[in-house]
């Protein structure tokens, strides 16, 4: 007794199957296998073990035993850049894929085809990665980027003639805080005061 497996394509399927080639004895053979079928080859297998029991016409026995394996399950997980100003592109994604049966293709809602991505603007991007067997998995992520900064001022005018209590009060929003200042006049406060 001989057997060719066909093992399972994609992790979690039912796609094994295994061929037995049976000779000598006095056919007609009997087949019995642990799965409880008892055809001579027997198909749509998950993973695991299957022993077979071959039985001729005068009662002679012989066993055998095969496994199915499975590839790893595909995993897929992914570390995001996001965009540091707002309005840029700056942001990217890079993934991991594990698992599966390798070469991988990628194929992301943007058009681009390689593992990780770069230059993007703030958004929602999805990736469908399918291996050598054209198992598939996918994923999404979603970039995203400050709010607009702003800036607006008050000011209060020196109130006398080569007075010095002129002041400016800003007010700042948006992009990402702690902010810093840098005044024309050297000073590094948000607001400044005693100003000609």
């Amino acid at each position: 007794i001989g057997h060719t497996l066909t093992n399972v394509k994609c992790y979690g399927e039912n796609n094994g199957s295994i061929d037995i080639s049976v000779s000598g004895g006095t056919v007609p053979y009997s087949y019995r296998w642990s799965s409880s079928q008892t055809t001579e080859d027997i198909n749509n297998l998950v993973a695991g073990g299957y022993g077979v029991t071959v039985t001729d016409s005068h009662g002679c026995i012989i066993r055998d035993t095969a496994v199915i394996s499975q590839p790893s399950q595909l995993t897929i997980g992914h570390t995001l850049t996001n965009v540091k100003c707002y309005g840029e592109n700056n942001g990217s994604i890079n993934l991991t894929v594990n698992g599966g049966t390798i070469p991988y293709s990628y194929r992301w809602t943007n058009s681009q085809t390689t593992e990780d991505i770069n230059n993007l603007v703030a958004g929602g991007y999805g990736v469908t990665v399918t291996d050598s067997h054209n198992c598939v998995i996918r994923d999404t992520a979603v970039i995203t980027q400050p709010t607009l900064l702003t800036i607006s001022h008050s000011q209060t005018n020196v109130s006398c003639k080569n007075g010095n209590n002129g002041s400016i009060n800003l007010t700042v929003n948006g992009g990402t805080t702690p902010y810093s200042y840098k005044w024309s006049s050297s000073q590094t406060t948000e607001d400044i005061n005693n100003l000609i």
